[in-house]
């Protein structure tokens, strides 16, 4: 009997769940209109991607959080740290790295992300349920140094404050990581973007993610931009958007070079402490820190690194329009 009643119990707080969610859906719906963007998933029109899609071709193979506060205007709380930087690797799992109010990740493939027909990456959050989105910024670079946000939109009417765990609908937003619950991706194409001389849209090489803060008050928001409310405040461990995975669906993979050439390039010594040297044929070196950021450039096979802090450091080695990347220490 005991058995028989654990599972009616488990079905009954499944119905439930299915009926609450249900519920808030329709609430936030009637409350302030369906929006012109697409729906949730699994409803028509939706262009959200499941983890498991034959789309996708990779997963991030190098992800750098950096922690913002588990509310902007109580710093006395610290910061977010629920999960790791690589929690955001490999597929989508559900498990994730929060990155707590205006928190920044910078990601990494291996390989250069191009412009194809459709969407060219997806980013996943772990919204338990349709409505409980968690937002956020999205950035692309192709050197390191320039970087471009993509245009969004958000059209939800409401000027009350959305709490900590109030419902959004996803039909009001657009071109915002964080707009589909877990293991469905919200799909970025690069020919959305403007066009910026400094961006090769064909060769991009990380993306970022910063955290949208929601609050009605508007203090803590792009001034160049549409202001988003969501969630606010979420003074967690977890608070913020929560990064599960991204996945590229057009990539120019690293190994796409001649093999032969990508293993004559070598890096010594590594660790390095004043001197990196570039064994190999290249026409140019760019090296660039976890963070996304240009910290060095050079066409000589010897580079003077005694000015870097001590950490992991990546080296793009162009060779005939393709990068090479390897992984480099600085002592």
């Amino acid at each position: 009997m005991k058995i028989i009643y654990g599972i009616f119990l488990f079905l009954y707080l499944i119905i439930m769940k299915v009926v609450i969610v249900a519920f808030l859906v329709s609430f936030v719906k009637l409350s302030v209109g369906q929006g012109i963007y697409a729906p949730a998933a699994g409803q028509t029109g939706t262009t959200a991607i499941h983890k498991d899609s034959s789309i996708i071709v990779s997963w991030a193979s190098s992800c750098h959080v950096i922690r913002g506060l588990k509310h902007i205007d109580s710093a006395q709380l610290g910061y977010a740290s629920q999960g790791v930087d690589s929690d955001a690797l490999a597929i989508a799992d559900g498990k994730t790295v929060s990155l707590g109010d205006s928190g920044v990740a910078t990601i990494q493939f291996d390989g250069t992300i191009y412009d194809g027909a459709g969407a060219d990456f997806v980013i996943y959050e772990n919204a338990f349920d349709p409505t409980f989105l968690e937002l956020a910024y999205v950035y692309v670079t192709s050197d390191g140094v320039a970087w471009d946000r993509f245009d969004y939109d958000y059209t939800d009417p409401r000027t009350t404050q959305i709490g900590p765990f109030g419902a959004s609908d996803p039909t009001h937003i657009h071109n915002l990581a964080g707009k589909y619950e877990v293991f469905y991706g919200t799909p970025f194409d690069l020919s959305d973007l403007r066009f910026n001389p400094s961006i090769d849209k064909n060769a991009i090489t990380q993306i970022r993610i910063v955290d949208a803060i929601g609050d009605k008050n508007r203090l803590h928001f792009l001034t160049d931009s549409v202001y988003v409310n969501d969630p606010f405040p979420t003074p967690y461990e977890s608070g913020g958007f929560d990064l599960d995975a991204i996945a590229a669906i057009h990539l120019n993979p690293a190994t796409s070079i001649d093999e032969e050439v990508a293993n004559t390039i070598r890096l010594y010594p590594n660790p390095s402490i004043n001197t990196l040297n570039i064994i190999g044929e290249f026409d140019e070196v760019i090296i660039i820190n976890t963070q996304g950021l240009l910290v060095s450039k050079s066409q000589e096979q010897s580079i003077d690194v005694s000015g870097l802090s001590p950490g992991v450091y990546f080296a793009n080695v162009k060779h005939d329009n393709e990068f090479i990347i390897k992984r480099f220490i600085k002592k």
